[in-house]
């Protein structure tokens, strides 16, 4: 095995973690051949530096703790990271089996309020309406989006919404 590939990796993970594929990847555009990055790959494997699954619970539960967002964008940002689609699969599954996607759909609501809260006053339908556009780019769907400001209503003083108003 070349030690310029190993050590090119292990710089790599003294500054932050990556998954294989991310590795994998950087090794290629780095020029290292396919024999040597494999060979480079199992070993840190071998040794834990490399492992998919545990950087994928991580970074789940730095998302669910720091900034929640929803399912269906959890998944995408773990595949984007080379999390492979079974493991991101089980990963978020895993989570929505303690905490539900609603509870975090009004976790980030309320936490995108108090941030909003130091803004220029807005009128309830302008409130409801960004904080929805806020709700949808964390990845949670317009039902649910729907039925957390429908349920932060009373709180927020957002006028009902009636027939004429669609």
């Amino acid at each position: 095995m070349s030690s310029r590939a190993m050590d090119e990796a292990l710089r790599v993970l003294s500054r932050r973690r990556v998954t294989v594929a991310r590795m994998r990847d950087h090794l290629e555009r780095k020029g290292f051949s396919a024999e040597e990055i494999l060979e480079c790959l199992g070993r840190l494997e071998e040794w834990g530096y490399l492992d998919d699954r545990s950087y994928a619970q991580d970074w789940v539960e730095k998302v669910v703790t720091e900034a929640p967002m929803g399912r269906a964008r959890m998944l995408l940002e773990l595949q984007a990271r080379g999390v492979p689609p079974d493991i991101a699969e089980e990963t978020v599954s895993q989570v929505f089996t303690v905490t539900s996607e609603k509870e975090l759909a009004e976790r980030a609501a309320r936490e995108y309020l108090v941030r909003a809260a130091n803004s220029p006053s807005r009128s309830g339908r302008k409130r409801a309406t960004n904080l929805a556009k806020y709700l949808l780019r964390r990845g949670f769907d317009d039902e649910l989006v729907f039925l957390v400001i429908s349920e932060l209503n009373s709180d927020l003083e957002f006028p009902e919404v009636t027939d004429s108003d669609a």
